[in-house]
């Protein structure tokens, strides 16, 4: 399923040079400690300002995974190949949703 994914989406990189600022030289929006779990969403909600992000457990594995996204963290507990919906509140909590982006 992982490499099927991979395949499928070639990587777009953008190469940058060294200039001035205050921004580190690397750095990541997001990240998710278990390798069987991945995103397939990341988008604005349909209705207020919340970002939503939609994930599935892809080895059929119960899986506890600790999500990194912008300045939120969170812990979320997938069943084999279960789909989440969280919504990413401005504050940066975290509350799940449905698919239709109604808190559960």
């Amino acid at each position: 399923m992982q490499a099927a994914a991979v395949m499928n989406q070639p990587l777009i990189t953008a190469f940058e040079t060294f200039h001035k600022g205050t921004l580190p030289l690397k750095a990541s929006f997001m990240s998710v400690s278990a390798d069987n779990v991945q995103m397939t969403a990341l988008k604005k909600a349909y209705r207020g300002e919340d970002i939503i992000l939609r994930m599935f457990e892809t080895r059929g594995e119960k899986t506890e995974a600790e999500i990194k996204l912008f300045d939120a963290a969170f812990t979320a507990v997938f069943t084999p190949y279960e789909i989440k919906t969280f919504a990413v509140k401005a504050d940066g909590t975290v509350v799940e949703a449905d698919l239709l982006e109604r808190e559960i």
